[in-house]
């Protein structure tokens, strides 16, 4: 047959069993009704074609299969002649139970053959209820399998060691299999060591019965199976030596070794001891062997939880040794070797440490230009940012009131003037102290009111920037004596004030050279120079900072203006990649370990 497998034996256990022989009972009386010389009822299990029931036992199968592939490819009813003359086959599918049963009977023509079929299709009815229980009882079973492991699991999960789940977990089966005793292992170290025994809280590792249950649990995880004692059929050829030592020496007839396994490896066995009259069926073996799988890694879990701190930490190092440096896992081992190259790298390769520090640009030197006395402003053609050249007027002082006021000391001069020549042509000499004493008075007012005349009209002392002060919503204003109206700076000399860290002032020297990145040019680099400490302090970002000078190398550019802020960066010299990207990281670590332990 190449469409439709066929299987030869039927599948044991109770519910199985049983619905074989009610299928067995119908098809001998169905048999009987036809007359018919055999009988076959084929079911699909697991994916596959069995026959479940067969009349009479001996009957060999080959006549009909080719008849039932066709009924169950067709989904219909069929008959049609054998191989002997004179004998015919019928078959008629149940395909919503996926069964079909077959008969051979003795007709004189194919013409007699209706009313058989029509027979067939009457008694199958009672075959057809037959396989809705044997159904109804296998999922029955199931759910009664399912809801066992759900609280078998819960129990196990519920504990709070891993001793205790394992104790939970062996009672929990014992009392759900009827077994007298089960026992739970675990590989450890490449050996299998019990972890505890159903209803037994403790146990002496030097007892004959430990060494008899790790055996025979090595004996199944050894050959990766599910070993039994009276031997299935499925297991022949496997070994069972320590099950029927650890059988005859505890008298324990029916005995099963289940190996748990956990990422394709045996991690643990279950061995379940209990009167010969109750061997294992096969589907009590699947069930106890999903059941442990799951219950392994849980308590596999709680097991490394109740490891001490550095028990853990050993076991973590171990996984992650064995995926470095065993087969497989070459994400592991790229990444190592990531790690070795990037460690050589930091380690050999040499790099220029660089201080970065927030850097302003400021005038080496401003010249204030201030009020000469309390006036009015009347004109200010400049303002901050403007280039003045050496003379440009930066402020027009009103001087009207000079002027009168210097008009009507001439006129006072004038008066003692001709005084003084009365008293010469009298000859009045104490009437000519007297004016001369006024008029030198009178010639010092008029050169002070020319001087503050001069002085009203203010220039720029040299050619440079206008770098503080805006008059222009001022005019007709008055000002005091001494109040600063402008600041003029030199466009040509420069310095930088660099805010150095104080854990970092240590490795500032004059004379160090370094570039200047400016917020305004930042595609231009000014290269600088060191050129002082200072024991200025400022606060930023709650870190204290002190105050460097540097002055620009090379003519200024012609953007620059004062009070531009940028990044600078501060050649210090040669030194490891390691040691620049861990220095402030060693250093916090320094200060802890000094805090904590000096």
């Amino acid at each position: 047959m190449s469409d439709v497998a066929l299987a030869g034996a039927a599948t044991s256990g109770g519910t199985n069993a049983s619905a074989s022989s009610a299928q067995q009972v119908w098809l001998e009386r169905q048999c009987r009704l036809l007359n018919a010389r055999a009988g076959l009822v084929v079911c699909r299990q697991d994916e596959t074609y069995r026959p479940t029931a067969r009349w009479p036992h001996q009957l060999a199968t080959e006549p009909l299969l080719e008849l039932v592939e066709r009924s169950f490819l067709e989904s219909a009813g069929l008959f049609g002649a054998l191989d002997q003359a004179g004998i015919y086959g019928l078959a008629l599918p149940l395909m919503p139970l996926g069964a079909v049963v077959a008969v051979a009977v003795a007709a004189p023509s194919e013409a007699a053959l209706a009313p058989l079929m029509r027979q067939l299709e009457w008694g199958a009815a009672g075959l057809a209820l037959v396989l809705e229980r044997a159904a109804s009882a296998a999922t029955t079973a199931a759910q009664g399998r399912l809801a066992g492991s759900l609280e078998a699991l819960a129990e196990v999960l519920a504990q709070p060691g891993h001793a205790a789940a394992a104790l939970a977990l062996v009672t929990d089966l014992a009392n759900r299999c009827g077994c007298e005793r089960v026992s739970y292992g675990e590989v450890l170290r490449g050996r299998m060591r019990l972890v505890c025994i159903s209803h037994s809280a403790q146990f002496g590792r030097k007892m004959n019965l430990v060494r008899l249950l790790e055996q025979a649990m090595e004996e199944a995880t050894d050959q990766r199976a599910i070993l039994t004692l009276p031997v299935e059929r499925r297991d022949a050829g496997l070994i069972v030596q320590a099950h029927e030592k650890l059988a005859a020496e505890e008298g324990a007839h029916a005995v099963a070794s289940v190996a748990l396994y956990q990422e394709g490896r045996a991690v643990a066995a279950l061995t379940l001891e209990r009167p010969a009259e109750h061997p294992f069926a096969a589907a009590e073996l699947d069930w106890l062997e999903s059941l442990g799988n799951l219950a392994a890694a849980a308590l596999e879990e709680k097991r490394r939880n109740d490891l001490p701190l550095p028990a853990k930490a050993w076991a973590s190092l171990r996984a992650a040794l064995a995926h470095l440096l065993g087969p497989g896992h070459v994400e592991w081992k790229l990444a190592a070797l990531g790690v070795v190259l990037l460690g050589l790298f930091l380690g050999f390769a040499q790099g220029t440490y660089r201080l970065s520090a927030t850097a302003t640009l400021t005038s080496r030197r401003q010249q204030a230009v201030t009020a000469p006395y309390d006036g009015y402003i009347r004109g200010a053609p400049v303002r901050a940012g403007d280039r003045v050249a050496a003379g440009a007027l930066l402020v027009q002082l009103d001087d009207r009131d000079l002027l009168l006021d210097r008009l009507r000391l001439g006129g006072e001069l004038a008066r003692t003037e001709a005084q003084y020549q009365r008293a010469v042509a009298e000859r009045d000499r104490s009437r000519m102290n007297i004016v001369t004493a006024e008029r030198e008075q009178y010639q010092a007012q008029i050169a002070l009111v020319q001087q503050q005349l001069e002085r009203a009209r203010m220039v720029a002392p040299f050619d440079g920037l206008v770098a503080s002060g805006d008059l222009s919503q001022r005019l007709g204003s008055a000002v005091q004596k001494g109040e600063v109206l402008f600041a003029v700076a030199p466009s040509d000399e420069y310095r930088v004030d660099l805010q150095i860290r104080e854990s970092r002032i240590a490795d500032v020297q004059p004379g160090q050279h370094g570039t200047l990145f400016l917020s305004a040019l930042p595609q231009r680099g000014l290269p600088f120079t060191v050129h002082r400490l200072t024991p200025r302090l400022v606060a930023d970002d709650g870190r204290s900072h002190f105050v460097v000078e540097a002055l620009l190398d090379g003519p200024p550019d012609a953007l620059l203006q004062p009070g531009m802020q940028g990044i600078g960066k501060v050649e210090i010299g040669p030194a490891r990649l390691a040691a620049i990207w861990s220095r402030d990281l060693r250093e916090w670590l320094r200060l802890l370990l000094w805090t904590w332990w000096a």
